[in-house]
């Protein structure tokens, strides 16, 4: 057997989800990578559904956010072991394509959520208006700094639809509605948190009037968040992250960070499973399903929709 694919099978062992019931048709949702808590909070909300539609979900996910070429393989072996429907993450919005391609030509219905794929035939996009995110968080950044400053965006990584949409919105509205506010620094973390970590010391190294520092996706808040503390300017420049773990919590709670977006990957995660076990059923499913965004300060803890957004699955 090719060691490729022996690897990949291993993988596939090591990461299925809950099991085929006979009986019960197979769903297998693939996210972009499995270390980050937003994917953890996706498989919990897709594994929801598949107890409410009566489905077994077989989840999967390549080592890291960066690796196409792994993620369409494991989408391959999933095509090939009969699933019956397919809930997609795309790490790339065109060179992922092929994974929707090859699902469509089994007659596979295809749901898509948290980033955009540009190919056809989808039962449906379902994310947060991420453009919509980056405003929120430029309009965050804004108020906190009167207007006027300097600031920095640590980017999550190239051909990421849904961070490249936040990034959009944030450059945009600074733009637009602060003018007195200048974009000085942006460097790629490429979605791994130790990579952050360094580009966000890099920035602060290089700038020391830095007024605010954005992290468009997870590991990048988390790297604001660590080399703020590392240059001993937490509190001192304005931290905004985007998504949330518990260490960006604990971050939000001390000051270091001063807000978070947060999506609901959890509604992601059930939306894109309901959605393919509704069209397997012959019932109509919108093109497009919003799962929102919300603005979370350290004063909003604590509040029990805040909360349950925060720890989904819980109760």
């Amino acid at each position: 057997m090719d060691l490729r694919r022996a690897a990949i099978g291993a993988l596939l062992l090591f990461s299925g989800g809950c099991g085929r019931d006979p009986g019960r048709p197979v769903v297998g949702v693939v996210p972009k990578g499995v270390t980050h808590e937003f994917w953890k909070a996706i498989r919990l909300g897709a594994e929801k559904a598949g107890r409410e539609f009566g489905c077994s979900i077989h989840w999967v996910g390549p080592s890291d956010e960066t690796k196409v070429t792994e993620q369409l393989q494991l989408v391959e072996d999933l095509l090939s072991s009969g699933v019956k429907g397919l809930v997609l993450a795309p790490i790339h919005r065109t060179q992922s394509r092929k994974a929707a391609e090859d699902a469509r030509a089994k007659g596979i219905p295809v749901a898509v959520i948290d980033s955009a794929l540009d190919a056809e035939g989808i039962l449906t996009l379902a994310a947060t208006d991420n453009r919509l995110g980056g405003v929120l968080a430029a309009e965050e950044m804004g108020r906190r700094l009167g207007g006027k400053g300097k600031v920095a965006v640590l980017l999550c990584k190239s051909g990421s639809a849904s961070t490249e949409e936040r990034e959009a919105g944030f450059r945009e509205t600074i733009a637009s509605k602060f003018p007195g506010i200048a974009i000085v620094d942006e460097q790629f973390g490429n979605s791994v948190r130790e990579t952050s970590v360094q580009m966000g010391r890099d920035i602060l190294a290089k700038h020391a009037d830095l007024d605010g520092f954005f992290g468009s996706n997870e590991s990048s808040a988390y790297g604001v968040m660590v080399a703020l503390r590392n240059a001993g300017r937490a509190g001192k420049v304005v931290g905004i992250g985007f998504d949330t773990a518990e260490e960006l919590l604990e971050g939000l709670a001390e000051g270091t960070l001063h807000a978070l977006v947060v999506q609901d990957p959890f509604k992601m995660g059930y939306e894109g499973v309901a959605a393919v076990m509704r069209s397997l059923r012959g019932e109509s499913v919108p093109a497009r399903i919003d799962t929102g965004v919300t603005l979370v300060t350290k004063e909003r803890l604590g509040e029990p929709a805040i909360e349950a957004l925060l720890h989904p699955g819980k109760g």
